[in-house]
C-alpha cells in the first residue's frame, strides 16, 4: 500500500499544470456525479416503498418529458459555448458576450418549452390525470435550464459548481425522505428535487457577473437567432441521443402499466448513474482537447489513448459487477426478484460501457465543427 501510494504522489508531481488541472476537474465533476449516483441509491427504494410502483412509473414518464425538453432549452450550449469559453477565457469581452446571448437565448427556450408541458399536460389525458406530478415537473425543468454548467466548465473551473450543486442535491434527498410518507405525497417529489438545481443556478446568475467583471446586458433577437441557427445541429445531434435514452420510457408506457414503468424506470435510473462517468469524462476532457487541437491536431490520438481506455474498463467492471450481483441488487432496490427484471437489468448494465465508445470520436467531430 505504502508503494502504491509513494507510486501515485510521484506521478502527480510529474504532471503538467493542465493535466493536473483536468485530474482536479474530474475528481471535483466526479463528486457531483456521485451525488447523483447516491441519491438514486437511497432516494429511489424508498420511494418504491412508500408511494408505490405505479407512481414511480408516472414520475418517471414526467421526468423523461423534462429531459427531452431540457435537450430543447441547452440547444447544444453544452458543447458550443463550452468551445467558446475555453478557447476565449482570457478575453472578457468575448466571455461577456457568451454570457449574455447564451442566458438569454436559454430563457427564451425555456419559455417555449414550458408552454409544451403545460399544454402536454392539458391535452393528454393521462398526464391531466396525474397533472400534479406533471406541472410540479417544471420546476425541474427551470433548474436544469438556468445551472450554467456550460460557464464553469470552459474556464475548467468546477469547484463552485460542485460545492452548491451537490449540497442542494443533497438537501433536495433529505427533503423527499423527510417529507414523502405516503402516496398522496408524491407530487412533492418533483418540486423538491427541482430545488437541487434551482437554488445553485440562482446563485450563479447573480454571482458570475460580479466575479468576472461581465456587465449584463440584454442581447439583440439577431445575436439570439445566430446563436439558435449555428448551434442547430448540436441540438439535432443531442435530441438524437435523448432519443434513445429518454423514450424507452415512453415507449414501455404505451404498452404497460404504471407500475410495470415504475420497475423499469427503477432499473434504468441505476444505469443512468453509472453513465454519468462517462459524462464526467466528456465533460473534462472536451475543453483540454480543444485546447490541444487548436495547437496541433495530431496530438488527440495521443491524448485519447492515455486517457479513453481507463473510463472504457471501468465501464466494463461496473458491467460486471451489476451482472454478477443482479439479485441482492434487484432485491434491495424492488423489493422483489423476477426474471423479466434480471433480465433488463443484464442488458442495460453494458449500456454505459457501449455508448462511452463514442466519445472520442464525437468529441473530434465537434472539435472539427462537423
Amino acid at each position: 500500500a505504502v508503494a502504491v501510494v509513494k507510486r501515485l504522489a510521484t506521478g502527480l508531481r510529474r504532471l503538467r499544470p493542465d493535466e493536473l488541472r483536468m485530474l482536479t476537474n474530474f475528481v471535483e465533476l466526479g463528486l457531483i456525479q456521485s451525488t447523483n449516483l447516491l441519491l438514486p441509491l437511497v432516494v429511489t427504494p424508498y420511494l418504491v416503498r412508500t408511494v408505490g410502483a405505479d407512481r414511480v412509473g408516472v414520475l418517471a414518464v414526467s421526468q423523461a418529458i423534462v429531459a427531452f425538453l431540457t435537450v430543447l432549452t441547452d440547444y447544444g450550449f453544452n458543447l458550443t459555448a463550452v468551445r467558446e469559453v475555453a478557447l476565449h477565457r482570457d478575453n472578457r469581452q468575448t466571455l461577456q458576450t457568451a454570457w449574455n446571448e447564451v442566458t438569454a437565448t436559454k430563457l427564451s427556450l425555456l419559455g417555449l418549452a414550458l408552454v409544451l408541458l403545460t399544454g402536454l399536460t392539458a391535452v393528454l389525458p393521462d398526464l391531466w390525470a396525474n397533472r400534479a406530478i406533471f406541472l410540479g415537473a417544471s420546476l425541474l425543468l427551470v433548474g436544469q435550464t438556468l445551472l450554467p454548467t456550460w460557464f464553469f466548465q470552459g474556464l475548467e473551473w468546477m469547484r463552485p459548481v460542485t460545492v452548491l450543486n451537490a449540497g442542494a442535491k443533497l438537501l433536495a434527498g433529505v427533503l423527499v425522505l423527510l417529507l414523502v410518507r405516503t402516496p398522496a405525497d408524491a407530487a412533492l417529489i418533483n418540486p423538491l428535487l427541482g430545488l437541487g438545481s434551482l437554488l445553485p443556478a440562482l446563485v450563479f446568475l447573480a454571482w458570475v457577473p460580479r466575479r468576472y467583471g461581465l456587465r449584463v446586458a440584454r442581447p439583440t433577437a439577431r445575436a439570439v437567432e445566430q446563436r439558435l441557427r449555428t448551434g442547430f445541429p448540436v441540438f439535432v445531434s443531442g435530441l438524437s441521443v435523448a432519443l434513445y435514452t429518454n423514450s424507452n420510457v415512453l415507449i414501455l408506457r404505451a404498452f404497460a402499466n404504471d407500475a410495470t414503468v415504475g420497475y423499469y424506470s427503477v432499473i434504468d435510473k441505476l444505469v443512468t448513474a453509472l453513465r454519468q462517468i462517462g459524462a464526467v469524462f466528456f465533460q473534462v476532457t472536451y475543453p483540454r482537447a480543444c485546447q490541444i487541437a487548436a495547437e496541433a491536431h495530431h496530438r488527440l490520438r495521443p491524448f485519447y489513448r492515455r486517457y479513453f481506455l481507463p473510463l472504457l474498463l471501468l465501464n466494463v467492471a461496473f458491467a460486471l459487477g451489476l451482472w454478477e450481483f443482479d439479485e441482492p441488487i434487484l432485491a434491495y432496490f424492488t423489493g422483489e426478484i423476477n426474471p423479466l427484471t434480471r433480465r433488463v437489468l443484464r442488458l442495460l448494465a453494458w449500456v454505459p460501457a457501449v455508448v462511452s465508445l463514442n466519445i472520442p470520436f464525437y468529441q473530434r467531430l465537434l472539435i472539427g465543427d462537423h
